[in-house]
């Protein structure tokens, strides 16, 4: 990411533009006073469902969560009770096999919560406003196997033909996770023996690994798993319709609201900083950000951060999005739509973009079309129809432009895996491989040159093609605890995983990268060279962490890179692999889509 710092070009001016920043941000962000609880209410909790007739996205009332109003912040900002947080919503979450329980004991200014199942404890001391995990990643076990396994997420649909075995799992630091809200005069409320957080808190600390929060619309609370569920694009992208559950979801009682108080204003804002600072993956690499994103903000982008405190809606969500899109614009992050809950004009409207592009994002939107461009050009069409395999000689190729996993079966027919090739990255791999065992091929590429990531289970699944067990490693950057995996998958289809099942004595393996390729596109090349196999094309287009969905206090919803990073090692999870994979071999751009000059110029290697 390339930062704008504003410099100060005479020291005739030093002293005055520091008076002027200090005292400005001494007005917006100053202390507020958070009051006390002075009342409790009760509001229903929705989560998203597919009704089976009409096949549209419905709000489904799954509990209802007790709030407390605070003399500070009033009905406007509810202050729930940990209690009816965990007990009523959090708890629903965890699976049978892992069901979620715990207690309570209290002291005079703190309150433990003991978590059932090697959870460990979350202590929330009054006087201090910390609130501290002693085995954070723990807590979030209700999701462990999406956290922690990659491989393993919506395996229940999907058995038969990946599965994780021998896994270390989780590797622990065994150091304590403390929250300091306090240092951003976030309250923290001691009630009738019950802690009592802002809602985006109880979300933020509980839900953000898990790309799923909560937030509040002035009625009711939202479940909120990413976009997808909000609205539809249309086969443009340029417009959206409203999903019911978006509808409901936006026509809450902030949905004609445009302001909101300052008090609420500096909350919020606040909660924003608080969330950068714990939960956008790539702070740590960047020195500008290691004081933390309002020392970052008010020095090198003061404007925006002091449109974080606006009371104006749209004010508001133009800095969000400038945050997103310009200063971090990592090629994960961003505002995936410009809906919000406050103000009329969100009400099925949209949020003007103003913020621009970051440099990153310019140059791999650039590198794709290029890509994009050369390939239609050669093929015809930007698509790949049955171009996504091709044999030339002793040559052949798999071309996909994102990893995607369906719900195939193992042990269909060739045709079956063949209708389902264009959606199923599996389905694609089992009818690439049968068709290049009845052709003399020898090599297989895998042309990633216009891919932009996708799912991390797909990614494991097509590496199980590759090599017969896929290791690797995850890296959490908030707790530093890491996960160690070890796949075997099903290559062969046959509905048994025998752990020898890959091609990787059958083929000679190359990987075709370009600058573009990007998130799984970045890994899967990264795990293919640690195991030997050569990477050809140009240097890959970086991404290293799990793309996390988020939302941000008054209901914006973006994506950020989060704190979940893939590695190639299995042995270490830390390496930073977001600068993207260098080539073994340099090939230029006239030999990617021409099946003739790929297989001429491998058979030159040997």
């Amino acid at each position: 990411m390339k930062n704008g710092k504003i410099s100060l070009l005479t020291i005739s001016f030093l002293s005055l533009s520091v008076m002027t920043l200090a005292s400005c941000n001494a007005a917006i962000d100053a202390d507020v006073d958070p009051g006390t609880i002075t009342d409790t209410s009760t509001a229903a909790a929705y989560i998203p469902v597919m009704n089976p007739e009409t096949m549209q996205i419905v709000a489904a009332e799954v509990a209802s969560l007790d709030y407390g109003i605070s003399s500070g912040y009033g009905e406007a900002k509810p202050m729930v009770s940990m209690k009816s947080f965990l007990s009523n919503y959090y708890s629903l979450l965890s699976s049978a096999q892992s069901k979620f329980e715990y207690s309570v004991s209290y002291e005079d200014n703190a309150y433990t919560y003991s978590f059932n199942a090697g959870r460990g404890t979350m202590e929330v001391d009054f006087s201090n406003s910390t609130i501290t995990f002693s085995n954070y990643t723990r807590v979030h076990s209700a999701y462990e196997l999406a956290l922690m396994d990659p491989a393993t997420t919506g395996i229940s649909g999907i058995t038969t033909y990946a599965y994780a075995s021998d896994n270390v799992g989780l590797v622990e630091t065994g150091k304590a996770t403390v929250f300091d809200l306090g240092a951003y005069n976030i309250p923290v409320y001691q009630y009738e023996e019950d802690a009592y957080l802002p809602i985006e808190m109880a979300s933020y600390l509980f839900l953000s690994t898990t790309s799923y929060q909560l937030t509040y619309n002035g009625t009711a609370f939202y479940a909120y798993p990413n976009s997808a569920y909000l609205y539809t694009l249309d086969e443009s992208g340029e417009s959206a319709t409203l999903t019911p559950y978006g509808q409901d979801y936006y026509g809450g009682a902030f949905s004609t609201e445009s302001k909101k108080s300052s008090e609420i204003a500096r909350l919020e804002a606040k909660e924003t900083l608080f969330y950068l600072d714990h939960f956008y993956g790539f702070r740590d690499t960047n020195v500008n950000v290691a004081d933390g994103w309002k020392s970052y903000l008010s020095s090198s982008y003061n404007d925006v951060y002091q449109n974080m405190f606006s009371t104006d809606a749209d004010t508001n969500a133009s800095a969000l999005d400038s945050i997103m899109t310009t200063i971090i614009g990592d090629g994960h992050t961003g505002l995936p739509n410009y809906f919000g809950i406050l103000g009329n004009y969100y009400n099925g409207g949209a949020h003007t973009k103003t913020a621009a592009e970051s440099d990153r994002s310019k140059i791999l939107h650039s590198n794709y079309a290029t890509n994009l461009a050369l390939r239609k050009e050669a093929f015809g069409s930007s698509s790949l129809g049955d171009r996504d395999v091709e044999i030339s000689g002793n040559t052949g190729i798999i071309r996909f432009d994102s990893f995607m996993a369906g719900n195939v079966a193992a042990g269909q027919s060739t045709d079956a895996y063949k209708q389902n090739k264009a959606n199923d990255n599996y389905s694609l791999f089992v009818y690439a491989f049968r068709t290049f065992a009845e052709n003399d091929v020898k090599r297989v590429v895998i042309d990633l040159t216009c891919n932009g990531g996708g799912m991390a289970i797909a990614c494991v699944q097509t590496l199980g093609f590759l090599m017969d067990t896929v290791k690797y490693s995850t890296y959490e950057t908030l707790t530093g605890d890491l996960g160690k995996f070890s796949v075997n998958v099903d290559a062969n289809a046959d509905g048994i995983i025998s752990g020898d099942e890959s091609y990787a004595d059958k083929f000679e393996f190359y990987v075709l990268t370009s600058n573009y390729s990007f998130s799984c596109g970045n890994w899967f090349p990264t795990v293919c060279k640690d195991n030997g196999i050569k990477i050809i094309g140009e240097k890959s287009g970086g991404g290293a962490c799990i793309v996390q969905n988020g939302v941000s206090p008054d209901g914006q919803p973006f994506q950020i890179s989060g704190i979940l990073r893939l590695s190639n090692g299995y042995n270490g999870g830390s390496a930073d692999n977001d600068a993207g994979i260098e080539v073994d071999y340099e090939v230029s751009k006239d030999y990617w889509y021409d099946a003739a000059k790929l297989d001429s110029y491998l058979a030159n290697l040997q």
